[in-house]
């Protein structure tokens, strides 16, 4: 080791520049663990050496594979007590746990699906514990990245067809993803600090619950430097503009799943529009429905997370053109507001045909609403089809809402005495889509 690599020479602001860590972080891990370990001058200033510089920069590495401050500290001494210098090991690049050429590599990552298997087995029987270790065995073994996108996410992914097929019961998928929610949070309580320039906000629009996907993309981003505000799930259209102008952020992402929670981004997206902050999104429905993303007034940013900050960096660093999308028509302006007028009647008609029935208050309620809330959000953004793209999609619709198959048919046969009873003037491509539906379900439950 050189003299001039250990002489102190750079003060508090060029480490911070040097590094990208905050000076109050320095501060904090000098106090708490020794290191780095700076010279001071008379006038009790901090001066940092080049190794100094180096010790930052090593930590924060491990910090991107996914250590904890105080294990990679504790990893820094050990190299030391074995007569090593830490900076010698591996190279900042390679995960820690181990060296191995590529095709060990591509082993290895492969035994991702074993911990994923195990994870889903136990998440499934209520075991918290046994999860959670598992988990922290594969971070102590994989990189950060292939154990949230290749075990966690795509767990939550099985468990989700699962529960959809009615293999898991919806308390398994419940408390799987409450698992899942938690692990992400610490992990991203524990995410570098930015080292990049621009500020992202991301959240969910109204109404939409399911965060997951968006706190993946948050912890991926933050780990490469990015700086990320997150919001969360649901939030408030009312003062949205004004913590707009507060944050002052150079892009928006925004994550839904349901048909009538894009319904909500759409509107977000205009806000956003309007104030020139560009918009990007993502989100199961659009998935499902690729023809909705021409509704937004954004950038989709793809089906696949693992690609997804590639695609963030491209649109911060570059001036990327909004694509063109395509507004309601009047005709379906007017069919919204009728529909929004006679709905409660055509929800208490629905009420009184079942009320002799052997349907449940809560299958009635939940039936009525998921189907009214598609419907209005459909029109909202200008197409019924939305509502179902096929029948399959429509039946598992009404049977996670809880009516039964046999059911379903006569729901809709209902519905649709109410539509006619009620918007006997409106626009018939609402009557005649309900038509379809029912067409197409007689066909394949006869």
């Amino acid at each position: 080791m050189s003299p001039t690599e250990t002489s102190p020479t750079y003060n508090l602001k060029v480490a911070v520049t040097e590094t990208g860590v905050k000076a109050d972080t320095l501060r904090a891990w000098e106090r708490r663990y020794g290191l780095p370990n700076p010279r001071r001058t008379k006038g009790g200033h901090r001066l940092y050496s080049t190794r100094d510089i180096q010790t930052i920069n090593w930590l924060v590495e491990r910090q991107r594979q996914g250590m904890s401050i105080s294990r990679a500290v504790e990893l820094w001494r050990q190299y030391e007590s074995e007569g090593q210098d830490p900076l010698d090991t591996l190279p900042v690049d390679k995960p820690i746990a181990a060296q191995t050429s590529p095709v060990e590599e591509v082993a290895d990552l492969r035994g991702l699906d074993s911990f994923r298997q195990r994870w889903i087995k136990t998440a499934l029987d209520f075991n918290e514990k046994g999860s959670d270790n598992i988990l922290n065995q594969a971070l102590a073994i994989f990189p950060v990245e292939r154990v949230v996108l290749d075990l966690i996410s795509q767990g939550i992914a099985e468990i989700g067809q699962a529960w959809y097929e009615g293999r898991v019961n919806v308390h398994q998928e419940h408390f799987a993803t409450a698992l899942a929610v938690r692990k992400m949070e610490s992990m991203l309580a524990g995410a570098p600090p930015p080292t990049r320039p621009g500020r992202i906000l991301a959240g969910c629009p109204p109404e939409e619950t399911h965060t997951f996907g968006l706190l993946v993309l948050t912890l991926l981003l933050r780990r490469q430097g990015w700086e990320v505000i997150y919001l969360g799930a649901r939030v408030p259209l009312m003062r949205f503009g004004t913590t707009i102008d507060h944050t002052q952020p150079d892009l928006v992402i925004l994550s839904c799943q349901q048909l009538f929670t894009a319904a909500e981004m759409a509107e977000i997206a205009n806000l956003l529009a309007v104030k020139n902050v560009p918009l990007a999104y993502g989100g199961l429905v659009f998935n499902y429905l690729p023809e909705l993303r021409s509704r937004i007034h954004g950038h989709f940013l793809g089906e696949k997370l693992e690609v997804v900050p590639k695609k963030v960096e491209q649109l911060l660093i570059s001036d990327v053109p909004l694509p063109t999308i395509k507004s309601p028509t009047r005709e379906y302006e007017t069919l919204l507001q009728s529909y929004r007028e006679a709905r409660p009647l055509i929800e208490s008609y629905v009420w009184q045909r079942f009320d002799s029935r052997s349907v449940s208050q809560g299958m009635l309620t939940t039936s009525n609403k998921c189907f009214g809330d598609s419907i209005n959000a459909a029109l909202r953004l200008g197409d019924i089809n939305f509502v179902g793209p096929d029948i399959q999609w429509v039946r598992g619709f009404f049977l996670h809402a809880g009516l039964p198959d046999i059911l379903i048919e006569e729901y809709l046969s209902v519905y649709h005495q109410a539509l006619e009873k009620y918007m006997p003037h409106a626009d018939p491509m609402l009557i005649h889509w309900i038509e379809k539906i029912i067409s197409e379900i007689d066909a394949i439950t006869r």
